[in-house]
């Protein structure tokens, strides 16, 4: 079953925070710190997961995942 059917993932505007939970238990499954603040944007399918962020004043950066990694490694 691909990651997208087992987990839910959220993206912290204040934290920078990545998290991925269990849609069945509401557990956290895994988290990962992407910038120190500001993510914008979490978009997941067809295999990938696309993060929008601030990297600083005025910067932004997008980070990409293969849905396979995530599956394997977690965040």
């Amino acid at each position: 079953m691909a990651w997208t059917n087992l987990y839910l993932i959220t993206g912290g505007f204040r934290d920078g925070v990545l998290k991925l939970w269990d849609k069945d238990s509401n557990v956290l499954v895994s988290e990962r710190q992407i910038v120190d603040s500001g993510i914008w944007n979490v978009v997941g399918g067809e295999g990938k997961l696309a993060v929008a962020s601030k990297a600083g004043e005025g910067l932004h950066q997008i980070t990409l995942w293969d849905g396979g990694i995530i599956d394997a490694e977690g965040l």
